[in-house]
């Protein structure tokens, strides 16, 4: 058996955390959270990414507690701050498989305060969650840019991004398109720390 043994929460330092406890006969040989999105993909979208991983840790042998905690970071993924539905699964030696029942969660996301950084990561989400949206992420791009007077303070940014736009237009392979998602992460902090 495995089971929530408080709701999932978001730790302090953003990370996704989770409580559970694991019973069995011989112990379990491992565990993992399994994610779905609550609100499914459009009919003949292409995500870029499968959903997220994550191997929990299992509760000590022998020990006195059958109880477990696995943190992740999860903010970098995609998926963060959409609604999933989350099911924790055990499988023991035997190969027998036990779940959890399901739990819906916000998944953390790192919060962007700058509005030019909080706009290039929804383009960053929308192309990451559906490859088709490309042309629309690129109408968004040259929409932000057509005055960059008038909607950038350093122009670092407006290079920053055009560099993206230009990644993105040239972008053959799903690779291509998912090294321009990582940039776009990139590209976000550091209009977001004022670093670029």
């Amino acid at each position: 058996q495995i089971r929530f043994a408080g709701e999932p929460k978001r730790a302090v330092n953003g990370t996704l955390e989770l409580n559970y406890e694991i019973e069995d006969d011989y112990g379990a040989a491992s565990a993992r959270a399994e994610f779905a999105l609550v609100e499914p993909p459009a009919p003949g979208a292409r995500p870029l990414y499968p959903a997220p991983d994550m191997a929990l840790a299992l509760p000590r042998r022998g020990g006195k507690t059958n109880a477990a905690r696995t943190t992740k970071d999860l903010t970098q993924h995609v998926w963060a701050g959409s609604m999933v539905r989350l099911t924790l699964e055990a499988t023991d030696d035997a190969g027998q498989v036990a779940r959890s029942e399901a739990r819906l969660l916000t998944m953390p996301e790192r919060p962007f305060t700058n509005p030019l950084a909080r706009a290039v990561i929804e383009q960053r989400r929308l192309l990451g969650l559906d490859a088709n949206a490309r042309q629309r992420v690129l109408d968004l791009m040259d929409a932000i840019t057509l005055r960059p007077e008038d909607t950038f303070d350093n122009m670092a940014h407006y290079l920053a991004i055009m560099s993206a736009r230009s990644r993105l237009k040239l972008a053959q392979t799903d690779d291509q398109l998912r090294d321009v998602v990582s940039y776009l992460w990139d590209v976000a902090l550091g209009i977001e720390e004022g670093d670029l």
